[in-house]
């Protein structure tokens, strides 16, 4: 492990809030993109406080937070799907 894919979820973290743009991360298969979300991405929204205030639905079961979507505050999108 090299930290590659923290250092993407730093980048995708700028994208979204600093350069409003939308980001998508490709993954093998949908159970491996969906494990992503659960272990990588959740984590870094919560812990990461300007993410967190893009994300009101953090924690909640709503439309904008999906395991394969995470719709943002300010109209921005994280997609990570799987190949199969």
């Amino acid at each position: 492990r090299v930290g590659y894919s923290k250092m993407l979820l730093g980048v995708y973290a700028y994208f979204i809030e600093h350069k409003q743009r939308n980001t998508l991360i490709w993954l093998p298969t949908d159970g491996d993109a969906e494990n992503f979300m659960k272990t990588h991405v959740e984590p870094t929204i919560r812990d990461i406080p300007s993410l967190l205030a893009l994300a009101p639905w953090y924690g909640k079961k709503h439309r904008d937070n999906t395991l394969t979507m995470k719709r943002f505050s300010n109209g921005r999108g994280f997609w990570c799907l799987g190949g199969k």
